[in-house]
């Protein structure tokens, strides 16, 4: 038996790397550095919301989900489409 550990043991270091770069990446500065801008980016796009309506009371939330929604969607289409 300990010769198939070995053996899978072998087999698995020669396999080869993952080649998927890692998703988080950024340093931790960076990181902050990029949600400081993506919240300031929402809250921009969430005024506009609020602006063309009007600014009607009660909607905020709404203003800043749909916000958030636009710029996920904006930055998923650029990850697949660089």
């Amino acid at each position: 038996m300990d010769n198939l550990n070995q053996n899978i043991a072998a087999d698995n270091s020669n396999s080869r790397p993952d080649t998927q770069p890692a998703r988080n990446t950024l340093p931790s500065e960076m990181e902050d550095i990029f949600l400081q801008d993506r919240r300031h980016l929402i809250s921009m796009i969430a005024f506009q919301h609020a602006k063309e309506r009007g600014f009607v009371p009660g909607k905020a939330l709404e203003d800043w989900l749909r916000a958030e929604a636009e710029v996920n969607k904006n930055a998923v289409s650029q990850e697949f489409n660089p």
